[in-house]
């Protein structure tokens, strides 16, 4: 699989590969609860794709899986004790994870979420994190599985869900060090929303 940063011209076929995601769910309710036009909606993608944040993992051509890496992240964040104490512009954060349902359970969410690690340690971030709506046991897994930290479960609202229990998990980076931090001040390459996978 290869893995790119794709930008606005290719909005249509990010579009149609998460429709396809959304479809393959289904009411399988030990997974996302995305809705078409409404998360990930057309102007949530395109910002992502305008601002060079959206990456596609493709085999000949093909988008078969998809995420979001950013700095933005929903407020009740900011209510969470996370074990890293950083600054917001030191996270990354994971939105929109995705495999094709043709192509799940072949390690492709976790190439793609190294891919996002590396991002982050390349731009010197000092932690990863994200979060996934309780019950969804795959993604769950998949971070556990990586090393990343359960740090709490709260409540938080967002359009395709309402108001629901999210998991909150964290992964500190190596490259989150004092010294490392003061020579980067350089790439916001980047950014984050929200996050789920679906294997």
């Amino acid at each position: 699989m290869n893995i790119r940063i794709s930008d606005t011209g290719r909005i249509e076929e990010v579009l149609a590969f998460y429709y396809e995601v959304i479809d393959a769910i289904g009411n399988d309710v030990n997974s996302v609860r995305w809705t078409k036009d409404v998360y990930p909606s057309r102007q949530f993608l395109l910002e992502a794709l305008g601002n060079g944040e959206l990456m596609t993992g493709e085999e000949e051509g093909r988008i078969i899986a998809a995420m979001i890496l950013n700095q933005n992240c929903s407020e009740e964040y900011g209510t969470v004790l996370w074990p890293l104490k950083a600054e917001p512009e030191d996270v990354s954060v994971i939105h929109a994870l995705a495999v094709h349902p043709e192509k799940r359970r072949n390690g492709y969410a976790r190439a793609m979420v190294q891919e996002a690690l590396a991002l982050a340690e390349e731009n010197h971030r000092r932690a990863v994190r994200l979060d996934v709506l309780k019950g969804n046991t795959p993604a769950e897994a998949l971070y556990a599985g990586m090393g990343f930290v359960h740090v709490g479960t709260i409540p938080m609202y967002y359009e395709d869900t309402g108001t629901a229990e999210f998991l909150l998990f964290e992964l500190p980076l190596s490259s989150g060090t004092e010294k490392t931090r003061r020579h980067s001040k350089s790439r916001r390459d980047l950014f984050c929303r929200k996050k789920e996978v679906d294997l």
